[in-house]
């Protein structure tokens, strides 16, 4: 029963992660916004805002008034009563109820601006931190296709140096080129793992939620420099 309710428990956190479109960074941005708390709370505060516009620049509402005197606590004689019904109405000047009125326009305006500065802040560190975990899985992803060549070659070296084709210094370099390309995965993923625990957060996520492999388009590929060069040595030795 607790195994089905981890389970249980595992796909309810995974679900909103695997319902985004991880390969469109404008699907995850627009994800970050609909989901951000403090934008929620402004946009409330923008709508009751907008409430107070229209009140700012009216009348105040009229008072109707009721009422009785003389009224005789005996019943039977009831020759003094008087019944009143009147209304009153409070009249503001025209330019103060413009002032107030624009002054309640200042306020959604105000609260407007820091809606979208905080919307420009949210885009930007969701782009930022997507950014650098798609650069790093494209550099993962050619970084494992050079590492999977160096094995290759570091196993036909191995191969040449026991049947005495090489010397034992071609052996050494490629195992050498291969340790580095593996180094360099093991920097790349870390690269990422980073970048990714600090989308979630953005996206409201749980820091363990899943998140499949997403790579930067072509397109944007230039506007990314990479910290890491995943490229075959020259020295390499050749293939037997």
């Amino acid at each position: 029963m607790k195994h089905i309710q981890a389970v249980f428990f595992a796909l309810v956190f995974a679900m909103p992660a695997m319902a985004l479109d991880w390969n469109n960074p404008d699907a995850v941005v627009k994800a970050a916004i609909d989901v951000n708390p403090s934008l929620a709370a402004l946009s409330a505060q923008i709508r009751e805002a907008q409430e107070r516009v229209v009140p700012a620049g009216s009348l105040p509402n009229p008072m109707l008034m009721s009422g009785i005197q003389n009224k005789p606590i005996d019943l039977s004689h009831d020759f003094m009563t008087m019944y009143m019904v009147g209304a009153s109405q409070t009249i503001v000047r025209k330019s103060r109820r413009d002032a107030l009125r624009r002054s309640a326009e200042l306020d959604v305006e105000k609260l407007q601006r820091e809606y979208e500065a905080r919307r420009a802040e949210v885009e930007r560190d969701v782009r930022t931190a997507y950014i650098e975990a798609a650069a790093a899985q494209n550099q993962i992803a050619a970084t494992e296709d050079i590492a999977r060549l160096l094995k290759t070659v570091s196993e036909s070296s191995r191969i040449r140096y026991e049947t005495g084709a090489v010397p034992q210094a071609d052996m050494i370099r490629a195992m050498l080129e291969e340790n580095n390309v593996e180094h360099q995965l093991i920097a790349l993923r870390r690269q990422r793992s980073t970048a990714v625990a600090r989308l979630l957060p953005l996206l409201q996520l749980q820091p363990n939620a899943p998140v499949p492999p997403f790579s930067l388009k072509h397109e944007m590929e230039h506007h990314h420099e990479g910290t890491f060069e995943a490229t075959l040595p020259e020295s390499t030795a050749a293939i037997a």
